[in-house]
């Protein structure tokens, strides 16, 4: 009787043991996971934030420079050719790294990446003949093709600053936030009007 009491000791105490051993591993794990949501979180929230402020400013000086609406997609684009924000290496990873979070999260983070990148190939594009022309060399292309691409700029830059206002507001509740879990959790049961509002901004550009 001693002896299966032993033996029953040694075989609870050696399960308890792994389960304390797997309850200490799983968080270990569920911080060193979190610590990686809130830097790839700063990182993306920093990088698109970066690209409001440039056209924040571009349009707070349009105002003092009194520039028309006809002349602001060419006067901005000129602008954003020379001195726009780009996107870091690790950009792309750490979107990656958040796109499990949320999916409204995720297909705003894809939008920016995927219309930023059709700008950034406009821009680079319209770099070049404003070069020509700060030089007093006639440009390779048509004006009336700058201008088209001018235009596709600033359209292309709204619908950006769109899906950065929803990605800004969706990483700070559900990742920075001191209340993420329970923001992640609520969401599943109601969302609050400017999260329906973003959800109606994804259901627009995909229709």
């Amino acid at each position: 009787m001693i002896e299966l009491i032993y033996n029953w000791q040694t075989l609870i105490g050696s399960f308890l043991g792994g389960v304390f051993a797997l309850a200490a591993a799983l968080i270990v794990a569920s911080k060193v996971n979190r610590r990686e949501e809130i830097s790839s979180a700063m990182l993306v929230a920093g990088e698109i934030t970066a690209v409001r402020v440039s056209v924040d400013a571009l349009k707070a000086l349009a105002v003092k420079d009194k520039i028309i609406a006809e002349e602001y997609p060419y006067w901005s684009s000129e602008k954003l050719a020379k001195l726009h924000p780009r996107l870091s290496t690790l950009f792309e990873s750490s979107v990656t790294r958040l796109m499990p979070i949320d999916v409204i999260l995720a297909a705003h983070l894809r939008l920016f990446c995927k219309i930023y990148a059709q700008v950034e190939s406009l821009l680079d594009r319209l770099y070049e003949d404003y070069d020509h022309i700060s030089k007093g060399v006639n440009p390779t292309r048509r004006r009336e093709d700058i201008l088209a691409d001018s235009e596709l700029v600033t359209n292309h830059m709204k619908l950006v600053l769109e899906h950065v206002d929803c990605a800004e507001f969706l990483i700070s509740e559900l990742i920075l936030s001191r209340f993420w879990y329970l923001n992640r959790a609520r969401r599943s049961c109601w969302k609050t009007k400017k999260e329906k509002e973003c959800a109606q901004i994804l259901i627009r550009d995909n229709s």
